[in-house]
């Protein structure tokens, strides 16, 4: 069997001859680097020393994670042309970076093909944990899914390092503004299904009120805060970690009217018309929405002229009341608040006023929404957890669905 695969292999044949393990074709065909802990080797025949990258083509196993972790996950698939193998690799060690050691044999070489042969397994792609075969080939033909691998990893660990997994698992609390319960409720539904360890619970209320219960005293984990400049009392008072905040994503701004629209606002230079008597605008001082749209207004020119018509309000969630009930003729709001909902895992509630556009951007700077731990966190490891998921493309594009920007990058 041996002589008649290395035969095809040398033919160059064996990649379209076994069902379910041809490369997938990538830009450039190029497979990028996983992230993680440094490489023990990269091997092609010769060693590429400590640290050293794993090779693009031509290597026959690459080695992530310490070398005296007692999980050890085995994965026979192609190098090239499987980011998808990659992918779920780093995610495991993002989970677990000093109790997993992730070794991924590339079967289609001659020593890759010679330790499947040593493992008795067949041909095709494998996943094993600590020796035990978990899946095969790949999760289209073998129907399987990343949480079936995943799930098996987790009850590995546990059982090797019961008393270290008991530390960063339990209950996270996340004080979760209102215009944020929405893709919190999604990413929440989503991570359970990868930290079945972890259980998220929400407080939720106007960021306000939770940045002053946060300031007072009141416990929790994690906050999710809508906006930076929101923080700073927090931070003043040593309330939260610093070096953990994480950008997890962003929002613009938009002009919103009643729905009779009584000033004619097409567009931001409308703000200046005849028609416009007041503009509600967040308290620059203390809200970001208010400091972007003063910013925004500055930018266009309008400053000067409408400042004495804005109305400024100390809740961002008032802006869209009071535009509702026709007190103000516009106001700038968050573009995300126009898609939310106060209950986490319900569609967006709509909302009786009329949008007349998103300003752009350029005009302003994107307001943040800040993932921070809380200095009394009783479960830091897991809230840690939770803030990098928070950070991850899966989050992003979550947030996306709700009307963010996406962002990952440090507060």
């Amino acid at each position: 069997m041996r002589q008649f695969v290395t035969a095809l292999l040398l033919s160059g044949a064996l990649a379209v001859t076994l069902a379910g393990c041809t490369p997938k074709a990538t830009p450039g065909g190029k497979v990028p680097n996983m992230e993680g802990k440094p490489l023990a080797k990269a091997e092609t025949g010769k060693d590429e020393g400590k640290g050293g990258a794993p090779a693009e083509s031509g290597a026959w196993k690459a080695e992530y994670g310490p070398s005296d972790a007692k999980v050890v996950v085995e994965c026979f698939y192609p190098m090239e042309g499987h980011d998808w193998v990659k992918a779920l690799n780093k995610k495991i060690l993002d989970k677990y970076p000093d109790e997993v050691r992730i070794l991924h044999i590339n079967w289609q070489t001659d020593e890759g093909l010679r330790v499947l042969e040593a493992e008795k397994l067949e041909p095709c792609g494998q996943y094993l944990v600590n020796k035990k075969v978990v899946v095969k080939k790949n999760p289209v033909l073998g129907g399987w899914k990343d949480e079936d691998l995943l799930k098996a990893v987790d009850e590995e660990v546990h059982a090797k390092y019961p008393k270290k997994v008991s530390m960063v698992t339990g209950n996270v609390v996340v004080h979760v503004p209102c215009g944020l319960a929405g893709p919190f409720g999604d990413v929440r539904a989503r991570f359970a299904k990868e930290h079945s360890d972890i259980k998220l619970t929400a407080r939720i209320a106007n960021t306000l009120v939770l940045r002053d219960r946060i300031h007072e005293g009141e416990g929790g984990d994690v906050f999710l805060c809508m906006g930076d400049i929101e923080l700073d009392p927090l931070k003043e008072k040593q309330r939260i970690d610093l070096a953990s905040a994480t950008t997890v994503a962003t929002t613009s701004l938009s002009i919103i009217t009643p729905l009779n629209n009584p000033g004619e606002i097409r567009g931001l230079k409308d703000l200046g018309g005849p028609k416009v008597r007041r503009i509600a605008l967040g308290d620059a001082k203390g809200l970001s929405v208010g400091k972007q749209g003063v910013a925004a207004l500055t930018k266009c020119g309008l400053w000067d002229k409408v400042k004495d018509r804005v109305y400024y309000v100390k809740e961002a969630a008032t802006l869209k009341i009071i535009v509702a009930e026709g007190k103000v003729d516009a106001a700038l709001v968050y573009t995300s608040c126009l898609h939310e909902t106060h209950t986490p895992g319900t569609k967006p509630a709509k909302v009786p006023v009329r949008t007349v556009c998103e300003i752009p951007v350029k005009m302003y700077d994107p307001v943040k929404v800040v993932g921070v731990s809380l200095i009394a966190a009783k479960s830091p490891e897991a809230a840690k957890r939770f803030l990098q998921y928070c950070a991850g493309p899966e989050s992003h594009k979550i947030f996306e669905t709700w009307g963010f920007l996406q962002a990952g990058t440090k507060a």
